[in-house]
């Protein structure tokens, strides 16, 4: 970090450009294996002296001399940043932004609703004044619509009362578009905005913001339950907790809500699963809810999924008395009847050929040594192709193919 840090401090000074360190931080995060969320103890935070020294002018023409050195704080992960008005932890935490928020709305609501604002006056007040600030703090967050409308509801209850409607039927009225009031939900609003930064960077195809967002829809397609790209179909995530941490998540749900497909054609997408996803594979819209409902619970894609490493031994989730077989038995008997097997079967009526990585020097691999303690560590020889089975989604196994001595362990 430390050899990045004086690369750009170099081109700073090429440039023009100035590092304020005051306002610069440092933060460590390690991705944890089966999370979308970087984690991080704090504990682990490496003691690393991390600083900057900027090229300044002397006076004289044309000669610079190195500045003061300068060393960046370090913060914690779960400590709260703004950026562009969005407060965040570095784990994507935002709830105390979302609290506070909150308390600014209602303080707000109660004054428009005051007897001296008219409805005119406080419509106006709501679209010009409170909702931007809205948008602008929230269209950057994995915020969902519930939590979006959540502070909706209390201006527009003023909004109502000063209409002098109520009950169910006045969404109806003040939403409707025939013959209605035309006013827009604020999630629809945050969204649209998310919508607009998203076509922003599938036309930016030879840039940074166009990469990264295609890195957000790659990330996004493997948590999904289908092979085919996930902006273009509808909304089905395999973890939900993973899905609700995701910001382009969140903008899908909502588009696929109101029918809106984007489409791309240079989205690069994770390789396809030897085999179809079993939600894909099934007919009929009863058959199709049943396995969707049980491939969602059982974080299950793939026939790979429902074995074990070596691709034809039934893991015990999915035999007689498993845990899965306990918790949903219409959808493991919905499987076998699918998949032509029986209950007390222990081996599958078919073998799947489980992907595998070549583990070259300087691959970072996760192992267990000989003592059976998970590690992880990085290659430092490999004298013969050594290849490392990829786990099925559920197990989360170490692997441990890699001899002690070949691995410079961290």
């Amino acid at each position: 970090m430390q050899t990045y840090v004086n690369a750009a401090m170099l081109f700073f000074g090429f440039s023009g450009l100035k590092l304020n360190v005051d306002k610069s931080s440092v933060c460590w995060l390690q991705h944890s294996g089966d999370s979308s969320k970087p984690l991080l103890l704090i504990t682990d935070t490496p003691d690393v002296r991390i600083s900057s020294q900027a090229w300044i002018p002397t006076g004289r023409r044309w000669d610079v001399q190195l500045g003061p050195d300068l060393e960046f704080k370090r913060i914690e992960p779960q400590t709260y940043v703004t950026y562009l008005g969005s407060t965040q932890t570095h784990t994507g935490e935002y709830s105390d932004m979302l609290e506070q928020l909150r308390r600014e709305v209602k303080l707000e609501a109660s004054l428009l609703n005051r007897k001296y604002i008219s409805l005119a006056g406080a419509l106006y007040i709501a679209n010009c004044v409170i909702l931007p600030r809205i948008l602008y703090r929230l269209k950057f967050t994995p915020a969902s619509c519930e939590e979006i409308d959540s502070l909706h509801r209390h201006v527009l209850d003023v909004l109502l009362s000063k209409c002098g409607l109520k009950g169910r039927k006045a969404n109806d009225v003040i939403f409707g578009g025939f013959a209605g009031m035309a006013w827009v939900r604020w999630s629809d609003k945050v969204n649209s905005e998310r919508l607009k930064i998203m076509m922003c960077a599938l036309q930016a195809k030879n840039t940074t913001f166009g990469l990264v967002m295609r890195g957000a829809a790659y990330r996004l397609q493997q948590y999904t339950m289908s092979d085919s790209p996930a902006l273009e179909r509808k909304f089905s995530m395999v973890d939900e907790a993973i899905g609700s941490s995701q910001w382009l998540a969140r903008l899908w749900e909502w588009t696929s809500q109101n029918g809106i497909r984007m489409h791309c054609d240079d989205l690069l997408l994770p390789d396809k699963a030897p085999i179809t996803s079993l939600v894909d594979s099934i007919s009929g819209k009863c058959n199709k809810s049943i396995m969707r409902r049980g491939c969602h619970a059982f974080k299950v894609l793939t026939k790979l999924d429902l074995l074990q490493v070596d691709g034809i031994t039934i893991c015990a989730n999915m035999r007689s008395g498993g845990a899965w077989d306990a918790a949903d038995p219409e959808w493991t008997e919905l499987i076998r009847t699918h998949l032509g097997w029986h209950a007390d079967d222990a081996m599958a009526p078919f073998a799947i050929t489980v992907p595998s990585a070549t583990a070259a020097p300087g691959t970072l691999v996760k192992f267990r040594d000989s003592s059976g303690e998970q590690r992880i560590g990085i290659v430092r020889t490999a004298t013969h192709t050594q290849n490392l089975p990829a786990a099925p989604n559920q197990s989360g196994t170490l692997y441990s193919v890699l001899a002690a001595n070949t691995i410079t362990t961290s």
